[in-house]
């Protein structure tokens, strides 16, 4: 059975919808072209901090969608448009992703952001924007000037990771957890202890860090540390020897993931603030 995320990221049908319909009804929505990135993912109405969807990209082009996710690749979608129902919508036909079924979604717009919603895992049209059990609600706003994004992997060694695990390092296979953003882990040649840092650029920066605060809140023996010094909204999510810090700095938001229990806490938070710096 797929997860939500996996289902979600081949669903990019969206609320964007190429060129206006013709013949379309006075006041009926209608379909933009154009560039739009996912800025915020909800599910059963909570913030989603991981999946493939957040700072994913969705060109609509006439009645043709594609997806384009951060980590890389893209599904194009065949779009029908339903613009004058209410709620409007539309119904997505997958071109090139075999095995994948057609989708409804439901879209709403003004004039900065577009929300989308579906639902993961059953060919329903929703109703509304919930929140509902299994509704997916998507919000995107006109995509953003690509920036360039620092190598993690080269601010881990510059904040000397080396130095903190005791020894030289190695690049670690990336984990099989989707993360809306660039990761690299480092562990020491031993396998005695690893450090991962991932970046994840505007626009979905921001949601990130508040959508993993509240997973972090929700989850048994989990336990939360705020981190002042990295900013008024950095944490830490401390369970058992993993320890996990999330801060943002100038909209570019940084999780550093420490699997070193022999690493003090007190070293720990000195080397993110090493890391934070380097942004």
């Amino acid at each position: 059975m797929r997860t939500p995320h996996q289902i979600a990221v081949r669903i990019p049908l969206v609320a964007l919808l190429a060129a206006v319909v013709s013949g379309a009804p006075a006041g009926a929505e209608t379909a933009p072209d154009g560039v739009w990135a996912v800025a915020q993912v909800t599910l059963n109405g909570q913030p989603r901090a991981e999946g493939k969807l957040l700072n994913s990209m969705w060109t609509f082009k006439g009645d043709e969608l594609t997806v384009r996710p951060a980590a890389g690749g893209h599904v194009r979608w065949s779009l029908s448009y339903q613009l004058s129902a209410e709620p409007p919508g539309f119904r997505a036909t997958p071109l090139d992703a075999p095995g994948e079924r057609p989708l409804w979604m439901i879209l709403s717009r003004d004039a900065t952001e577009l929300r989308l919603a579906f639902y993961d895992g059953l060919d329903q049209r929703p109703e509304d924007f919930g929140p509902r059990p299994k509704l997916v609600v998507l919000s995107l706003v006109p995509a953003p000037a690509v920036a360039a994004i620092p190598d993690p992997c080269e601010i881990l060694r510059s904040a000397g990771v080396e130095q903190l695990l005791g020894g030289p390092t190695r690049r670690k296979p990336p984990p099989a957890t989707i993360r809306p953003g660039v990761t690299c882990t480092l562990e020491r040649d031993d396998g005695s202890g690893a450090v991962g840092l991932t970046l994840v650029a505007p626009p979905a920066s921001t949601g990130y860090v508040d959508a993993a605060r509240r997973e972090a809140e929700s989850r048994e023996r989990v336990k939360l540390e705020e981190e002042p010094a990295l900013g008024p909204e950095a944490f830490s999510a401390v369970r058992g020897e993993t320890v996990a810090t999330v801060a943002i700095k100038q909209d570019t938001a940084m999780v550093l993931r420490f699997e070193a229990p022999a690493v003090p806490r007190a070293e720990a938070r000195r080397f993110a603030e090493r890391v934070r710096d380097r942004l």
